[in-house]
């Protein structure tokens, strides 16, 4: 089976038909939104911006400054995980006293400001160090560090209820860094110093060993030995003399001592120096833009989330439309009647607007000719024939009994069975309509004829035994006969109808005329209709276009299955389709007199 296609137009339609609903969904999706806005908690967000110097700055080593490293963007990423570990922002805790702030250490979770609201969630507040850890887990979720594109400016976002508060921890966590990396520069420097000094104290002692060796040699005895030496107490580097020094054993050790003093004066040299850079040690980044109190409340952003919740609120209505339409909801085109229903589908009515002297829609088969109303009627009265002939079903010697039935009431069933019995009788036929709707009549009241003797008071007795000839009032127009219903019936209208009278008049209607149309009540309102189908030929279930719930069709040919004829067809319609033409009927003139 073929599914049926959405086009631009249907879907136009589809969305006319639905608007309500669409309307209700967007309602309600843009009301849960504006309820979800005014019960978040405003947060305020404040930037501020670092630039990372990816060289290292030495005031006393003017050299090296914009000496970047290969690795400048490592580096940059390296200053981002600083800014983001512990040790950084629990500076910023203790700096801004957060471990007391009900903002850092209160319930954050749904779950706990729930229970707190509620009461069931009340406990003290953390103190110490437990005070200090949850405070620092409340910052971590509360900022946010991230480098600008391929640049060397780090930008620290922090969010808070309060907006000078956010601006407060940015900029504090911007010092906490500066300040950090400053003092690692100096505690690196001095570690150096350290280091270094350690080398000065072992050059002195090397420089105090060079002098006493110099100063103790004396002169070659006359076995060539030189006596040992050694350092006087309180010797220090430089009180040695040179006079009176010979020979080749005194210019050697005289060489030794100038290399050890000169050793140990540049090592001390270095180690003043360290001395004075651990006291000019500057930061390698700096603070390009502090962070400034906020305005307006970054979250919730209240035009994103109505907007985003208006997309939602559309594209679900539109996906219930569709919903409703083509599972839930009527039928919108003879391919879904086919698919839901699996009948085969004889043609759709469009709805006819009454204009032009028609006083009922069924006035167009006679008024009208050449309206598309009309030309949809023998539409459907030529495929119910096609089907009829190909089934073989009716036999010759009698007419067609045609049952015209429906789920609920308002599909259009009576004006449809009325236009098809026109029809029938304009081509020629003999034709007979007979009103079996006796809970509710209307055929005579769409054919303009005053009640008198109808269907009820021939099935009751009180027709004085007419027969089918009298009972039956003609049309001049269109040569129709017509059995109306018009009287109420005192009792319940079933018995009349499952009754020998209405068997033999049913079979002698069937004799007379070739086409005998028979419009019933709604199935699942009255049973009648389904003792009625037990006489058809064929049944042509009418469904209101974009109308009548699909599982109120399903129910309703279900109970006709049971009760009617296993060798009688049924048949689909759809009837008061409201959209425009379909495009063969653009492009072919159905008023030919209208040509130019």
């Amino acid at each position: 089976m073929e599914h049926q296609e959405i086009d631009g137009p249907g879907l136009v339609d589809l969305l006319r038909r639905r608007a309500g609903l669409v309307a209700v969904v967007l309602a309600l999706c843009l009301g849960g939104a504006g309820g979800a806005v005014l019960a978040l908690t405003p947060l305020y967000s404040a930037s501020a911006l670092v630039l990372v110097d990816p060289s290292r700055t030495l005031l006393l080593d003017p050299e090296t400054v914009g000496a970047r490293p290969a690795a400048d963007g490592v580096r940059v990423e390296s200053e981002v995980e600083i800014l983001r570990s512990d040790a950084v922002l629990l500076d910023v805790v203790i700096a801004l006293d957060l471990a007391g702030d009900a903002e850092f250490i209160g319930p954050r979770g749904w779950g706990e400001r729930l229970l707190a609201l509620l009461g069931a969630g009340e406990a003290a507040p953390p103190q110490g160090d437990v005070a200090l850890r949850t405070a620092l887990d409340g910052l971590k979720q509360t900022i946010s560090v991230r480098r600008r594109g391929q640049t060397a400016v780090i930008a620290i976002e922090a969010r808070s209820r309060d907006p000078h508060k956010a601006a407060r921890i940015a900029n504090g966590l911007a010092a906490a860094y500066i300040d950090a990396q400053t003092l690692a520069k100096i505690e690196g420097v001095l570690a150096a110093s350290a280091v270094l000094d350690a080398r000065v104290e072992l050059a002195r002692q090397a420089v105090l060993r060079a002098e006493a060796a110099l100063a103790g040699l004396t002169e070659v005895g006359s076995e060539g030995e030189a006596e040992s030496a050694v350092v006087p107490a309180g010797f220090e580097p430089g009180q040695a003399g040179g006079d009176g020094i010979g020979g080749m054993g005194n210019a050697e050790a005289r060489r030794a001592v100038d290399v050890a003093r000169s050793h140990y004066h540049g090592l001390l040299e270095r180690s003043g120096a360290l001395s004075v850079e651990a006291e000019l040690q500057i930061a390698d980044s700096r603070i390009v833009s502090a962070a400034l109190a906020p305005m307006a409340p970054s979250f919730p952003n209240t035009q994103l989330i109505l907007m985003a919740a208006g997309f939602i609120g559309l594209g679900l209505g539109v996906g219930l439309a569709l919903i409703t339409e083509h599972v839930v909801g009527g039928f919108s085109g003879e391919n879904q009647l086919a698919l839901v229903t699996q009948l085969p589908v004889v043609g759709t009515v469009p709805r006819q607007r009454l204009a032009g002297g028609i006083e009922t829609v069924a006035d167009a088969v006679i008024a009208a000719p050449l309206s598309p109303f009309a030309e949809a009627v023998r539409r459907v009265r030529a495929g119910i024939d096609q089907h009829l002939r190909r089934a073989g079903s009716v036999e010759a010697a009698r007419g067609t009994v045609l049952v015209v039935a429906s789920a609920v009431a308002g599909e259009g069933k009576s004006t449809l069975a009325l236009s098809l019995a026109r029809a029938s009788a304009q081509a020629g036929k003999k034709t007979l309509l007979i009103d079996c709707d006796l809970r509710d009549p209307v055929i005579h009241t769409l054919m303009g004829l005053a009640p008198g003797t109808g269907l009820v008071d021939y099935l009751s007795g009180r027709g004085g035994g007419e027969a089918l000839a009298a009972l039956a009032c003609h049309e001049p127009e269109t040569g129709l006969s017509v059995v109306v219903g018009a009287g109420r019936p005192d009792s319940a209208t079933d018995q009349l109808i499952a009754g020998s009278a209405f068997a033999d008049l049913i079979a002698a209607a069937a004799r007379t005329f070739e086409c005998v149309v028979l419009d019933t009540p709604p199935v699942l309102s009255v049973v009648d209709g389904q003792y009625v189908s037990q006489y058809a030929d064929a049944v042509l279930f009418v469904v209101r276009w974009s109308s009548t719930a699909q599982a109120e069709v399903r129910k309703a040919l279900a109970r006709l299955e049971q009760a009617k004829n296993p060798r009688a067809l049924t048949l689909g319609v759809l009837n008061q389709k409201t959209r425009g033409k379909k495009r063969h009927d653009r492009t072919y003139d159905i008023h030919p007199h209208t040509r130019q």
